[in-house]
């Protein structure tokens, strides 16, 4: 046995056991184990988890307070470690669980063992800066300065059980049995010595939320509901209706209150179960509760109280016969009686949700508005809430007109409707059956003046009636209407589309513009009638036939609208022309050669086009399109014959269809090989020597997707930008030492060849001198660059020695050709190392750094 042997389990950031980690009664320790990121053998890191890691913590520690207490035995760190360590509970079930190990806290245990200074605390903010009495537990997050382990908040003296987060922020708890009050002083302390109390920030309280009922006996299954006032309008607070004395996670239903709500309503269906019921409210998608309703007992024996909805009729005419009103609701039962205006009607039960009362002639003697309840005597029952019936005089339909031409507007005023929500009127014929109607339309619930505007079209004698609730009895009726006959206009035709036609194209639609057209209106051709479809009354349609346009020629167009009125509008010339046709400059072109295509004698529509497509095409796929423009009928197109070698032919198609209206002549397209490639320019065109590889970009022309740059007759790595452009990957290799090399580009057979050649000149590398390694703070220091490449964006950078390539004190750009340059600059005002930096090319890529200027 070791005496002084320390056992070690693991706990993750989050101080709980690490799933992997054995736990007894008897553990020394616990420290952290999980996700540790580890020094490896052979150097480098690893993250990594197991006890192993966790040892190296309490062994790190433990030198710790060694080092502090150097005479400090086992059994005194220990003791340290275990009455100043984090307790932690292995609530592992499949564990065994329940066993209580401190987790190791190296400033608390040091601190029981030899004075530890703490720094002077400040407290700068909280959050949550408000809160409601009655809330919690809360985590008050607190950031300041000066907090160390040691730092605990205090709640009105009492201190919090208080997590360091970092050295300007803590987190503490608050418990829900301190919220109490109107508000709160929080404080942050730091004990001796050194250390100290922060100034307090004061948590306002807002009073905690209240749950009331509007009832708390009801039968089964009856509504209840509860309201809410003073909520805390968290987006994920939420209310239950549970059994009293149930636990906080069980309910009988719930619902969330909404984002910002604080006050709100709620009702909810009571259980059939007998019991005693409460309504609970949970902030922040919890279980600890904030308020609690008082109780609400589910009776059996209690009779539901009475809930009425709808009356049927909602009301009637003042002075009218008895009759029979149908009370629509819920929970009635066979002893519920109907009320009028507070007194008992004869009641007959139809169900639960209805019941009928005989309603008399003197009920609805005098106009006003009856009070309408049903009752339902004890044990439980009740009174419900009124409807009001309305008692009127009679409805009255008055019309705007007694005579209305077919087609115009005529308009029915309703006045002392009766506001049924099932109301309505109906425009019919005055010899039609009340089932029977021209046009209808609902009054609308509570609506008793209205008016409402038809448009007839057929002559004849016509009438507005009023029915009620959805029925065809009749409750008042307007004056006679009369429909008068109206004389059709005299058609005009102002445009043909298409307005010519090719010889033999076969039948077609033609639309006919104009105005004054009417469903009985049909389009002459050449005098005879054609089939005619109604669009409005400025278009119609006419089904033109094959025989129309079989030669050359021209129709005219016109429309006929029979009486009454009407006639035959002036005409219009249809076109009926020779063939469009299409010729080519050359029947025989190499790739990539113009060809170019002439139309003689289009037809001039707007959406006439021309397609350049390989002969064995379908009508639908082409290489290249153009449209022909409206009103051209002679026009050329130039295209560039494609890369693969193949016969082709141009194609006219007509109003954005894909009926061929005419092809050209075969275009026979021949392959012609690559002319040599030319060089013109080289990017970058000087390097420095032994700076490493480079894309050396290649302009010039006639450039292939084969061909490739060559470096001193090798070939490199090649990248086809364009026809005028290549890039080539150049290797530290190439540019190691000082001299020049040849680049050309190459373009494999057929044709083909090489280029001339262009000159790549490495020169030695740049520097970079100062006028002196030592400066004061605001003097100047100048720098010389000798051997500069002379590119428009090389750039000298002046950066503390530290900084990255990308960032720097001041800079400037030499200038275009400048190989030589000097420039100064004025030492900065913070001490420290600095240098001179150059850069090509707007990069960040050094090609020279100065010596080391020391800024005392």
């Amino acid at each position: 046995c070791i005496s002084s042997a320390i056992s070690v389990g693991s706990t993750t950031k989050t101080n709980t056991v690490s799933y992997f980690s054995d736990v007894a009664p008897f553990l020394s320790l616990f420290a952290p184990g999980d996700q540790i990121n580890s020094s490896v053998p052979g150097g480098g890191y690893q993250v990594l988890s197991g006890t192993s890691m966790a040892a190296p913590h309490v062994a790190g520690a433990w030198a710790i307070l060694r080092q502090a207490v150097p005479g400090a035995s086992v059994d005194t760190i220990l003791n340290a470690f275990r009455t100043t360590g984090l307790p932690i509970t292995d609530d592992r079930v499949f564990f065994g669980g329940g066993a209580v190990v401190p987790r190791i806290s190296i400033l608390q245990a040091l601190a029981s063992l030899a004075p530890v200074n703490s720094p002077v605390p400040t407290l700068a903010s909280l959050s949550p800066s408000r809160m409601h009495a009655g809330m919690g537990p809360v985590t008050l997050s607190l950031t300041g300065t000066g907090f160390n382990a040691l730092s605990f908040a205090s709640w009105n003296g009492a201190p919090l059980a208080t997590t360091l987060t970092s050295r300007t922020a803590l987190q503490a708890t608050v418990p829900i049995a301190l919220i109490t009050g109107t508000s709160a002083q929080v404080t942050v302390t730091n004990p001796s010595p050194g250390g100290g109390t922060t100034a307090a920030i004061v948590v306002p309280l807002d009073p905690p939320a209240v749950l009331t009922v509007n009832t708390t006996a009801v039968p089964p299954s009856t509504p209840v509901t509860m309201t809410l006032a003073g909520g805390f309008g968290g987006q994920s607070d939420w209310l239950a209706l549970a059994q009293v004395g149930s636990s906080e996670r069980t309910y009988v239903s719930y619902t969330y209150v909404g984002l910002g709500v604080t006050t709100r309503t709620w009702t909810v269906t009571m259980p059939s179960t007998a019991g005693q019921y409460e309504f609970r409210y949970f902030p922040d998608n919890g279980y600890v509760r904030a308020a609690t309703s008082p109780a609400v007992t589910v009776d059996p024996a209690l009779t539901p109280a009475p809930t009425l909805t709808s009356l049927s009729p909602p009301s009637t005419t003042v002075g009218g016969p008895a009759f029979t009103l149908t009370v629509n609701g819920s929970s009635f039962t066979s002893v519920s009686v109907v009320r009028w205006n507070g007194s008992a009607r004869t009641t007959t039960f139809v169900s639960a949700t209805q019941l009928q009362a005989a309603i008399t002639a003197d009920d609805i003697a005098v106009a006003g508005t009856s009070q309408v309840t049903v009752f339902t005597p004890a044990p439980g029952g009740g009174t419900s809430a009124a409807l009001g019936f309305l008692v009127g005089t009679p409805p009255v339909l008055t019309i705007s007109a007694a005579s209305v031409p077919a087609g115009s507007g005529v308009t029915v005023t309703l006045t002392n409707g009766l506001g049924g929500a099932s109301d309505w009127l109906a425009f019919a014929p005055v010899s039609a059956a009340n089932t029977s109607y021209t046009f209808y339309t609902y009054i609308g619930s509570g609506v008793t003046t209205r008016t409402w505007t038809v448009t007839p079209s057929t002559p004849g004698t016509y009438e507005f009636r009023l029915f009620l609730n959805n029925g065809y009895t009749r409750a008042a009726t307007s004056p006679t209407v009369t429909v008068t006959a109206v004389s059709a206009p005299v058609p005009v035709v102002s445009s043909l589309s298409p307005s010519s036609a090719m010889a033999t194209s076969g039948a077609f639609s033609l639309t006919v513009n104009g105005s004054g057209f009417t469903n009985a209106s049909v389009v002459n051709w050449n005098g005879s009638a054609r089939v005619t479809t109604f669009v409005s009354s400025t278009q119609l349609r006419a089904a033109i036939t094959a025989a129309d346009v079989a030669a050359v020629g021209s129709a005219q167009v016109s429309v006929t609208t029979p009486p009454p009125g009407g006639g035959t509008s002036g005409s219009l010339t249809f076109q009926i022309v020779t063939a469009p046709t299409l010729s080519v400059n050359t029947t025989t072109a190499g790739t990539g050669t113009p060809v170019t295509v002439t139309l003689t004698g289009g037809l001039g529509g707007q959406s006439d086009w021309i397609a350049f497509a390989a002969t064995s095409a379908p009508n639908t796929s082409y290489l290249a399109y153009t449209y022909v423009g409206q009103g051209v009928t002679t026009r050329t197109w130039t295209v560039t014959a494609p890369s693969t070698p193949g016969t082709y032919e141009f194609r006219l198609f007509l109003n954005n269809s894909n009926t061929r209206a005419a092809t050209s002549p075969t275009v026979n397209v021949v392959f012609v090989p690559p002319p040599a490639p030319v060089a013109t320019s080289l990017s970058p065109s000087t390097v420095v020597a032994g700076a490493g590889g480079f894309t050396l970009t290649v302009n010039g022309s006639a450039f292939t997707s084969a061909s490739v740059v060559n470096w001193n007759g090798s070939a490199r790595a090649t990248t086809f930008v364009s026809g005028t452009q290549l890039h080539a990957q150049i290797t530290d290799a190439d540019v190691a030492s000082v001299g020049t090399a040849q680049v050309s580009v190459s373009t494999p057979a057929p044709g083909g060849g090489t280029s001339g050649s262009l000159t790549v000149t490495m020169v030695p590398a740049p520097t970079l001198s100062v006028s002196t390694t030592t400066a004061a703070p605001g003097s100047s220091v100048t720098v010389t660059l000798s051997g500069g490449l002379g590119g428009q964006s090389d750039w000298i950078a002046f950066a503390a020695t530290s900084a990255p390539n990308t960032s720097y004190v001041a800079y400037t750009y030499i200038g275009q050709g400048v190989t030589t340059r000097t420039w100064t600059v004025t030492a900065p005002s913070t001490p420290g190392t600095y240098e001179f930096r150059l850069f090509l090319n707007n990069g960040y890529t050094r090609a020279a750094t100065s010596a080391t200027v020391t800024v005392q």
